[in-house]
């Protein structure tokens, strides 16, 4: 995933938007400069796929660190006592109940018909948020009342030592965890979102728009829809199998 991100930045501007009608409906492996073939205007299919992948993972990085950031801090909040704790458990909840593409689609429409793909990538995550921060409160208040947390804590160590040492391990499990599933779909909302052209500007490579531009072709040139389908479905796995592979299997709570 991080070799199609740095080649897209490194595509972004380059000659994925070149035009050569000459060359247009080139077959795939029809010639070596041009591997996936070439679409209805000539352009190189492999640059506009590795181009196209840049506004997906905008997306699922800014929904990432939204949904982490905001989830952590109320999570922890709402283990306070008292009404800062109540406070944030109920913004949590607020959260949770907003339908991520009912928001994305508001944005969208206030901007006038397209939405910037990390702004797509925060509205979609907005519900996200609220369930990692109820998960996170959860974790931290069954961790603390843990006979060994109890027992570091009174014997001197200090408070941030603890949650580091014995509650950390949990919520970053959890977390890897719950970007296995929930970031995955992230990318498939925002490429919804772009099929209904509610994506990144017209002019730019964008998945779900290359599927919705490319759709009239599906019987005289299959790879063009298809390319784009197999883009995504190769990021989706790739975002399940990082964080399934990398999550924590041990939590050293002695």
């Amino acid at each position: 995933m991080l070799l199609v991100l740095l080649a897209s930045v490194w595509l972004v501007g380059g000659t994925q938007g070149s035009i050569d009608l000459d060359l247009r409906l080139r077959p795939p492996l029809a010639a070596w400069s041009h591997p996936l073939g070439t679409d209805h205007l000539g352009r190189d299919l492999l640059e506009r796929i590795l181009a196209g992948a840049l506004p997906t993972i905008e997306a699922v990085l800014a929904g990432a660190g939204f949904a982490g950031l905001a989830g952590l801090s109320l999570g922890l909040a709402g283990v306070w006592p008292g009404t800062a704790g109540a406070m944030a458990r109920g913004a949590a909840q607020l959260l949770t109940a907003v339908p991520g593409l009912l928001a994305a689609l508001a944005v969208a429409g206030a901007a006038g018909g397209g939405i910037v793909p990390a702004v797509a990538g925060l509205a979609l995550a907005v519900p996200a948020a609220g369930q990692a921060a109820l998960v996170v409160a959860g974790l931290a208040a069954t961790a603390g009342r843990e006979g060994h947390v109890r027992a570091a804590l009174a014997l001197g160590v200090t408070l941030p030592r603890a949650l580091r040492r014995h509650v950390w391990p949990v919520l970053r499990q959890a977390w890897f965890a719950w970007a296995g599933t929930r970031l995955p779909r992230i990318a498939l909302s925002y490429a919804g979102l772009a099929f209904l052209g509610l994506g990144a500007d017209a002019g730019r490579p964008d998945w779900g728009a290359m599927v919705w531009e490319y759709r009239t072709y599906a019987l005289a040139a299959p790879w063009l829809p298809v390319a784009p389908v197999l883009g995504l479905v190769a990021l989706v796995l790739s975002l399940r199998g990082l964080f399934a592979g990398s999550a924590p299997r041990d939590y050293p709570g002695g």
